[in-house]
């Protein structure tokens, strides 16, 4: 008893040297058996005492005053000073009586290195002798593995096998760096092959695939340089623990991660084919607004003109229900991952949607009303241009020159949108054409030469007949207004610039053939002769036939 306590007591390792115990102190031959311990870390933390990379004992109690950290690190620099001679020292157990309690302590040779109390098992209801029989296995351990590694020829083994760990590995590096390259330049050759003969999808798989196969590279370069680590590690006999602690780390985590998929085969199992149905689902919806929007089927409360917009409204509908549906199944769909996600997720979405509600909000009033649809002659803002499309979010016209430009639906339900194409499939398309003519034109020849002038214009047609209207009578002539019938109305709407262009020139020609003076711009004073076009012919100055 009094050489455990010297030893705990000093600051030096030279004192565990001292010589065995009395007998007094050591436990007799008829020493009551051990009980359990008391339970883990009742007098505090775990302090491990950690030498040649192994830890030999855990001290958790004080013990003659000394606490377990400084109790730790006093028996790690017992056991680091040890020499050559000792390590090859037996290691015994004696058991001696100290403060009403038995301690364990253990020897290498006839150096005191650790003891072990009542208080220091591992395990709650665990008996002292199962710990003191694992810090000797250990400690045994590492004396050996100590004593191996001071061994020239074993240091000769380990630098040899880590010189051909290297080797290897770059080898084996090489290989699966050009056989990744081969394996992507024959993707690449296949999806161009697919390209050329029709395939639609090369220009989006190909970079995924290339992606792919970059990570396979890194994740094989990764696990051939976590072996060689392993490899090195497992041939000198100090670091033996790491080494094995390196390959229990990987073994654990493949055996986790197949524990895990294997157990999730049901849940995808169960994904898969909720997901199969919805697709069933959306194909079936489909193909009935399909027929609709061809005219095939009829519906209440279903237009042809609106059947493609509430295809894709159902269709999303349908998926956000069979996801709603499926996300329960969804391998750590509950772990705080997710649900963190969640959040992040919802408060963009919260945030970013103002906008993009207000456009979906408006384009489901411009489908619904359907006020436009594609092919119609619009003027939007001033502007005439052919629908070309109406989705969701805006709504895409072509003007004259071959130009596209896109109006949000939001700004199509603030405007007043004039549709020419709508009423031409029910009964006569009107184009009108403005003049304004002098009070000294009787107004009966004017209405003639207008209704003349659409005669003579191609693309009108003469029932019903044209008609001419006086709009007003102002200070100095008259506002005429021409209205003409266009022959086939949807096909000729598209050329409605040209149809009206060609009227104006009739209707110039016209009037001036019968000298009367179109009062376009405004005047100041009526002229002496009317003020008309040069006849049509060659221009002046040239020879005539």
């Amino acid at each position: 008893m009094a050489l455990l306590a010297c030893l705990l007591a000093s600051t030096t390792p030279s004192i565990a040297a001292a010589s065995p115990s009395p007998p007094s102190a050591t436990a007799p031959a008829n020493a009551p058996p051990e009980t359990s311990a008391a339970p883990a870390d009742a007098f505090g933390p775990a302090y491990p005492a950690v030498w040649a990379n192994r830890t030999i004992a855990v001290f958790r109690e004080p013990l003659a005053g000394v606490a377990p950290a400084e109790r730790a690190r006093r028996a790690e620099a017992v056991l680091a000073d040890l020499d050559d001679a000792d390590l090859r020292e037996p290691v015994t157990v004696r058991r001696i009586r100290y403060d009403e309690r038995w301690v364990s302590t253990v020897w290498v040779g006839d150096r005191l290195a650790l003891a072990l109390a009542p208080g220091d098992v591992s395990v709650e209801g665990r008996s002292q002798a199962l710990e003191v029989a694992d810090a000797v296995r250990r400690l045994e351990s590492a004396l050996a593995a100590v004593h191996a590694q001071r061994r020239p020829t074993v240091i000769a083994r380990g630098v040899g096998i880590t010189l051909l760990t290297i080797a290897v590995a770059w080898l084996l590096v090489r290989l699966a760096g050009r056989g990744t390259q081969a394996l992507q330049a024959g993707l690449e050759k296949r999806f161009r092959q697919r390209e050329q003969s029709g395939g639609r999808w090369g220009e989006y798989a190909l970079p995924l695939m290339s992606r792919l196969v970059g990570v396979a590279r890194w994740v094989l370069y990764l696990f051939i340089a976590y072996t060689g680590v392993v490899v090195v590690l497992e041939a000198f006999p100090l670091t033996q623990p790491l080494s094995r602690m390196f390959a229990e780390f990987f073994v654990v985590r493949l055996h986790q991660f197949s524990r895990a998929a294997v157990g999730a085969l049901p849940d995808i199992g169960t994904i898969v084919l909720i997901l199969l149905l919805t697709r069933a689902v959306v194909d079936g919806a489909g193909m009935f607004f399909d027929n609709v929007h061809r005219g095939r089927l009829r519906a209440p409360f279903v237009y042809p003109e609106t059947a493609a917009a509430t295809k894709r409204l159902v269709s999303i509908v349908i998926w956000g229900l069979g996801i709603a549906f499926a996300y329960p199944y969804i391998p750590g769909s509950s772990s705080d991952a997710f649900k963190g996600l969640s959040v992040v997720f919802g408060l963009m979405l919260t945030l970013g949607s103002a906008g993009v509600v207000t456009q979906l909000m408006s384009g489901l009033v411009v489908v619904y009303s359907r006020a436009l649809r594609r092919g119609d002659l619009v003027e939007v803002d001033g502007r005439e241009a052919i629908v070309l499309e109406v989705n969701a979010l805006a709504t895409k016209l072509a003007n004259l020159n071959r130009q596209e430009f896109t109006v949000p639906n939001a700004v199509l339900t603030t405007q007043t949108v004039r549709n020419y194409t709508r009423l031409a499939e029910t009964g006569p398309i009107f184009l009108s054409v403005a003049v304004t003519i002098g009070y000294d034109a009787p107004w009966r020849q004017v209405h003639a030469l207008l209704t003349g002038a659409v005669a003579a214009t191609e693309g009108f047609d003469a029932d019903p007949p044209p008609y001419v209207l006086q709009r007003a009578l102002d200070d100095f002539y008259v506002r005429y207004e021409l209205f003409a019938s266009l022959h086939q109305p949807l096909r000729n709407l598209p050329h409605k610039p040209h149809l009206l262009s060609q009227l104006h020139a009739n209707i110039q020609d016209a009037f001036n053939a019968a000298g009367v003076q179109i009062m376009s711009p405004h005047f100041e004073a009526q002229p002496e002769a009317p003020v008309l076009g040069a006849p049509a012919g060659p221009p002046p100055g040239s020879d005539r036939a």
